[in-house]
């Protein structure tokens, strides 16, 4: 896919993610989560910084994702994990375009 103007890229159409679920996205070397939440659609790093969990694997609750590992809950819109917020997940910004999930990495 090719980078827009303003470096976003769009990486998934909306259909693609159904509301409450996470869904994995290769960029290259680069492993993604998408969500599509009540609040609109999240990205992070796929991969959970305590033990490597694929996160798009994990459940969804309003705003955030559990690792389906060890069960760390994340904030989807910091990535800081709820029992220390120090431990964070790398989170992208998002928006929509002509009905694709676009990131800017």
């Amino acid at each position: 896919m090719t980078d827009m103007t303003d470096g976003f890229e769009p990486i998934l159409r909306v259909s693609e993610a159904p509301r409450g679920e996470g869904r994995l996205v290769v960029l290259g070397e680069k492993r993604l989560a998408v969500f599509h939440t009540d609040e609109g659609f999240f990205v992070c790093d796929d991969e959970c910084p305590h033990a490597g969990g694929s996160l798009s694997d994990g459940p969804v609750s309003g705003c955030s994702v559990t690792c389906p590992l060890h069960f760390w809950e994340f904030d989807l819109k910091s990535g800081e994990y709820a029992d220390n917020p120090e431990t964070c997940l790398r989170t992208y910004e998002t928006k929509i375009v002509d009905g694709r999930v676009c990131v800017k990495l």
